[in-house]
């Protein structure tokens, strides 16, 4: 499943390959010193990246939290290698005192 976030830079890493593409083949058309094994080094680096940028995940590692009450502002965070419930707890008991 691809992840919202990563479409934006995945369509702008297209654009931007595609339009040099177009370039490097306009180009070799009047330069005979472009030859066929840049262009397809440039196909082939714009594959890697769609590789790349499809099998990206995308990690929580920190939550942080700002609590308002009154007049008091208090922040909590926790590195998430606990599990969740235990934040969850921790939060509560926290807020509630």
């Amino acid at each position: 499943m691809k992840i919202p976030l990563l479409k934006l830079p995945a369509k702008k890493m297209k654009v931007l390959q595609k339009s040099e593409l177009k370039r490097l083949q306009a180009l070799a058309e009047i330069n005979p010193n472009i030859d066929q094994q840049e262009i397809d080094h440039l196909r082939d680096e714009t594959g890697d990246m769609q590789h790349f940028l499809n099998s990206t995940h995308i990690r929580l590692d920190k939550l942080r939290v700002a609590v308002v009450t009154g007049n008091k502002i208090g922040e909590l965070s926790w590195n998430l290698s606990n599990e969740l419930f235990i934040l969850i707890s921790e939060f509560t008991s926290c807020c509630s005192q």
